[in-house]
């Protein structure tokens, strides 16, 4: 490997070469775009390793997709979802936003009365199924109880005589978390859309039926500007020169009537 051309390398091998050159004046700032893409098992813990090694010392930034990168090198987040911030926090307030995020799953046998935990203090919610010869119970802890929840749920159960087969602390899946968020930002994008055209009817009313053409302009005009500012994915889209023309020209060439 010593003697070869960097283009012939494996892609891992290229990612190594590549962060060796970034790494071997000591910089103080380092980007890393998709670090572990590539690599093997191993490789990726070596890499996670030495970035966590480096972070001591050096600002890093990790642009990924992978991201369970998230839990394994992250301190902060920052979250893009179609050009758009959607989240800065640090790593635990991102797992937090979903509420599997330190949930336990109690494995009980099928006969369990479940009723007891409904006095439970440490759960804010719960859920209960069963399943062939056995139920899962999934208590939802309170805020700041997540580290708790699981030894509290042994010795209640203990306390109230109830057998526990299988206990699991559950994490978050930060796909899906970034999967809601972009949701979310979908069903604002919406609301904003149909508030803005639900207005435009009631323009003749509120102006007069002279100015409607041209209220009907300088409403698509401010919404264009405005979706462009806060939604630039769909605002700058040519889909809204078909509402800026028609009042444009109805404008510019009035009819005879």
């Amino acid at each position: 490997v010593l003697r070869m051309d960097v283009d012939s390398l494996s892609k891992g091998f290229r990612r190594r070469t590549c962060l060796a050159q970034s790494l071997i004046h000591s910089p103080e700032n380092l980007v890393l775009d998709e670090p572990t893409d590539g690599l093997d098992p191993d490789q990726k813990r070596e890499i996670r390793s030495l970035i966590l090694e480096l972070k001591k010392e050096t600002a890093v930034i990790v642009s990924t997709h992978i991201l369970e990168e998230i839990g394994a090198v992250c301190d902060h987040v920052l979250a893009i979802r179609q050009g758009r911030a959607v989240f800065y926090g640090t790593s635990g307030e991102f797992r937090k936003l979903s509420s599997e995020e330190g949930a336990v799953l109690l494995k009980l046998a099928s006969g369990t009365d479940p009723s007891a935990f409904q006095d439970f203090p440490e759960a804010s919610s719960m859920t209960f199924r069963k399943d062939g010869d056995f139920a899962f119970l999934k208590l939802y802890p309170r805020p700041g109880k997540e580290k708790l929840l699981s030894v509290a749920a042994v010795n209640f159960a203990a306390a109230q005589n109830i057998k526990i087969l299988e206990c699991e602390v559950l994490q978050a899946d930060p796909g899906q978390i970034f999967a809601e968020l972009g949701k979310e930002m979908g069903e604002n994008w919406w609301k904003f859309a149909w508030l803005v055209f639900l207005l435009i009817p009631l323009m003749p009313i509120i102006l007069g039926v002279k100015k409607l053409r041209i209220s009907y302009t300088l409403i698509v005009i401010v919404a264009y500007i405005l979706m462009g500012i806060f939604w630039p994915n769909y605002g700058w889209h040519p889909g809204w020169i078909i509402f800026l023309t028609i009042p444009i020209v109805n404008i510019l060439f009035p009819s005879k009537r």
